[in-house]
C-alpha cells in the first residue's frame, strides 16, 4: 500500500506543475481577451451582432429599393440572410486594437457623438456619428462615411442606420465607385423593417 500512495504522490508532484502552468496560461489569455475587448468607441459591432440575432429570429417584412447605374430594383421578403445584408456596417467597428488612437471624439450636444477619422491615420471610415434619445442612453440614429482613394479606383460611400426602442427600422446607403477611365457608378439602396 505504501508503494501505491507514493507513486501517487509522485504522479501529483508532476501533474501539480503543469496544471498550474495551464491555469496561469489560461488566465493570460482570459487577460488578453478583457484588454482587446475594451471599448473606446461606440460598440456598433456589438450591437450589430445583437441585432442580427433579434432580426433573424423575429423575420421582419423588408422592402427594398436598390438603384445602380439609372435601374432600379424593389424587393420585398421576409428572407434575408442578415450577415450579408449588414455587412457594410460592420466594417464602421471602431473598436478594433489597430483603431485606437485613430479618431477624435465629440461631443456637439447631449446627444450626439461625432467620431472623425485623425488627419494623420489612413482608414476608409472618415467618420462615425451616434445620435442618442432625449436621456441620452439609446441610439437613434448612426451615420458613417466611408472614403478609398488611390490610382486606379475610388469610391465613396455613406449610411444611416435608423433606429427605435433599440431596434433597426430602416437604413440607407448612398455614393459611388469609379474606376480609372470610367464614369462615376452611382448607386443607392433604401430599405425598410416592418
Amino acid at each position: 500500500m505504501k508503494l501505491h500512495f507514493s507513486s501517487l504522490l509522485k504522479n501529483k508532484a508532476i501533474y501539480f506543475p503543469l496544471i498550474l502552468l495551464l491555469f496561469l496560461c489560461s488566465s493570460c489569455e482570459d487577460r488578453e481577451e478583457l484588454a482587446g475587448s475594451e471599448k473606446y468607441y461606440y460598440d456598433l459591432a456589438g450591437w450589430l451582432q445583437s441585432e442580427m440575432g433579434h432580426l433573424s429570429a423575429t423575420k421582419p417584412l423588408v422592402k427594398k429599393i436598390t438603384m445602380l447605374a439609372g435601374e432600379t430594383e424593389n424587393l420585398e421578403t421576409n428572407s434575408v440572410d442578415w450577415s450579408k445584408e449588414l455587412a457594410l456596417f460592420m466594417k464602421a467597428d471602431l473598436n478594433k486594437p489597430a483603431y485606437k488612437n485613430s479618431y477624435t471624439t465629440d461631443r456637439p450636444d447631449s446627444t450626439t457623438v461625432v467620431y472623425t477619422l485623425k488627419p494623420t491615420e489612413n482608414l476608409t471610415l472618415q467618420q462615425l456619428t451616434v445620435h442618442y434619445d432625449d436621456l441620452g442612453q439609446l441610439p437613434v440614429q448612426i451615420d458613417g462615411s466611408f472614403e478609398s482613394v488611390n490610382k486606379l479606383y475610388e469610391s465613396k460611400r455613406s449610411f444611416r442606420l435608423n433606429i427605435a426602442e433599440g431596434h433597426l427600422t430602416a437604413y440607407h446607403v448612398h455614393g459611388y465607385q469609379k474606376l480609372v477611365m470610367m464614369d462615376k457608378r452611382p448607386f443607392d439602396i433604401q430599405v425598410s423593417i416592418k
